[in-house]
């Protein structure tokens, strides 16, 4: 269960102010950018079981242009 580690980091970037929408069902990353790009967001924040394991999260700057190959 990842809700404890994502709720800290939710609440780390919170007290930073920055706004965070939380999402905690199992979604497809390419899910989770489309509600990004919906939602405005500035960057998206992933967080799985590896990630946890080694204390990372990984972090996408929804600015960078995305490029198709």
């Amino acid at each position: 269960d990842l809700f404890p580690e994502a709720a800290r980091v939710a609440a780390s970037l919170r007290a930073a102010d920055i706004s965070v929408d939380l999402v905690l069902e199992e979604k497809k990353p390419k899910w989770l950018f489309k509600q990004a790009d919906r939602l405005g967001a500035s960057h998206v924040v992933l967080l799985g079981d590896e990630e946890v394991s080694i204390m990372l999260c990984f972090i996408s700057d929804q600015k960078i242009p995305k490029t198709s190959t």
